[in-house]
């Protein structure tokens, strides 16, 4: 019996580690290169390759441990099912782990295996991160109504509150929000390519799909993870650092007005324990600059 909990300790050490890991090397190639006009070229080369090597390094030791958790865990049982997750269990790290591993390496392995695959394909491949992560966690035992209770994804009773806070801290950001969008002058051009279908899906998903996604996946499976282990505080400055590094490509002003954001939508996430609040939020920040450009393509 002994015996059976240590080694049920140290898998469960060795996906913690593993999951870590791969987030680390996500993390390593989302932040942006560093440096100004007064870094030479050889150190913006030199940091570069540092930077890769940091990646690359905690990318296979992450998927080594991976494959060392796999095999041990079938020559233990005999076969491929894996313990049901408990409360302590690093079940939601691990699923979070390998969805930004797909979400940001995805598509460079496609590329790298096959170099002639088109856009399409490789669109599929990194919108199928979320299932990937889905059936890790349905591989591990969890059951669906486990996984949406833990995660906030839940309809109840006073929902609809939650869905008018949601809007109230977007409100609040809007100052915030409508400043960026007018110094950034954004092109007109963008509401005729929405308006002709050449930018609809991206619009769909940026109002409907990545908050549902990313707010399942930060703020109620990473948020679930920290947050039985952690303080409020810690768990909700861990969870917005790691949601703006997914965020690179804005400048400092929307770097800032994405930490606010990531840091309210926990807020709402803890209020009560639910998603909705922090999706609704989500979902009118990224649809109201939409709504603005179309407004501004008709005037």
């Amino acid at each position: 019996m002994e015996g059976k909990r240590a080694r049920g300790s140290t898998l469960a050490r060795i996906r913690w580690a593993a999951a870590w890991l791969l987030i680390l090397a996500t993390l390593v190639n989302d932040v942006p290169r560093l440096g100004s006009a007064d870094t030479t070229k050889k150190s913006s080369e030199l940091l570069a390759q540092f930077e890769d090597q940091i990646a690359i390094a905690a990318l296979s030791l992450g998927c080594a441990a991976l494959v060392v958790l796999l095999f041990v865990r079938r020559r233990a049982d005999g076969g491929s099912h894996l313990e049901p997750p408990v409360r302590t269990d690093s079940i939601y790290l691990e699923a979070f782990a390998l969805y930004r591993f797909q979400a940001t390496f995805g598509g460079q392995v496609l590329l790298t295996l096959l170099p002639s695959a088109g856009l399409f394909l490789h669109e599929l491949v990194l919108d199928s991160a979320p299932l990937t992560a889905l059936a890790w966690l349905h591989l591990r035992g969890a059951s669906v109504v486990t996984i949406r209770r833990d995660s906030g994804l839940i309809w109840r009773r006073g929902s609809l509150r939650e869905c008018g806070a949601g809007l109230l801290c977007f409100a609040l950001l809007a100052p915030l929000t409508l400043t960026l969008l007018q110094d950034a002058q954004p092109d007109t051009s963008l509401g005729a390519q929405i308006l002709l279908g050449g930018m609809a899906l991206t619009a769909a998903k940026a109002v409907l799909y990545a908050p549902l996604i990313e707010e399942f996946f930060f703020r109620g499976l990473l948020h679930r993870h920290l947050r039985t282990r952690h303080g409020f505080v810690f768990t909700a400055s861990a969870t917005t650092l790691v949601f703006v590094t997914m965020h690179t490509q804005h400048d400092v002003g929307g770097l800032a007005l994405v930490a606010c954001m990531g840091f309210l939508m926990s807020v709402l996430r803890e209020w009560r324990s639910s998603l909705v609040a922090a999706i609704t939020m989500h979902a009118t920040v990224n649809g109201v600059p939409i709504l603005i450009l179309l407004a501004l393509f008709f005037l």
